[in-house]
Formats: structure tokens, C-alpha cells, sequence
């Protein structure tokens, strides 16, 4: 009877374990100037930045930074890159597969238009893949 039982056992430890995946999304922070996308046990995937308008023209220019954290803790920058975007064109990033409890995070901020300061989330939008 206690090998029964010990399977049960088993068996509810193993599906409690299951834990689930938080695909990748992006919204707005610190206000309107950034735009932040993140997922938790997910695999690779990519978003794709574009401007939300282009009857201005003009270069789009912006930096991206890549975080890895545990989840809901500080984390390690892994990349940061400087962007420009002219008219009608867009920017895919990769975020590599996140392990469970590890987040991979993407910073879209310090965005200017033509040179001045303009909030990235007025003027780029990022979309997951």
C-alpha cells in the first residue's frame, strides 16, 4: 500500500511543479518615455519596432537594453544597442528562450526625433512575433 501511496505522491508533486509560461508583451513604462517588453518560460522569439507614424519623416533614433533577471528581482544588462530608424523602416529583435523563473526584459528608451527628446511610447510601437 505505501508504494501506492508513494506514487500518488509523486505524481501530485510533478504537476504541481508545472509552471506557466508568460508569453512575450510589451507596454508602456516610466510613464510614456519607455517602452518595456518581457516573458518568463517562453521560448525564443522575436519583436519587431516600428514607428507608430511616418508623416513626419525623419530619423527615429532610440537605444535598446536586454535584461536578464529572476523574475521580479534585479538583473544583468546583457546588451544595449543604438538604433536609428528612418522613414518606413523597422527593427527585429530576438529574445532568446527564458528558463522558468528567469525573465528576459527588452528597454526601448531614450528616443529622439531628428535629434530632440520625444517619449519613446509617442513615437515607436513594439510588437511580438
Amino acid at each position: 500500500m505505501s508504494s501506492k501511496i508513494f506514487a500518488i505522491v509523486m505524481l501530485l508533486a510533478a504537476v504541481l511543479q508545472i509552471s506557466l509560461a508568460i508569453r512575450t508583451h510589451c507596454e508602456r513604462s516610466k510613464g510614456n518615455s519607455e517602452i518595456r517588453c518581457a516573458k518568463d518560460n517562453f521560448p525564443e522569439d522575436s519583436i519587431t519596432i516600428s514607428r507608430h507614424s511616418d508623416r513626419q519623416g525623419g530619423n527615429v533614433e532610440f537605444r535598446i537594453g536586454t535584461w536578464l533577471s529572476w523574475c521580479g528581482h534585479p538583473g544583468t544588462n546583457l546588451h544595449n544597442e543604438h538604433i536609428t530608424l528612418g522613414s518606413g523602416k523597422e527593427k527585429r529583435v530576438t529574445l532568446q528562450h527564458a528558463n522558468e523563473h528567469r525573465c528576459f526584459e527588452l528597454y526601448i528608451h531614450d528616443c529622439k526625433h531628428d535629434g530632440r527628446s520625444e517619449d519613446c511610447g509617442n513615437r515607436l510601437k513594439a510588437v511580438p512575433n
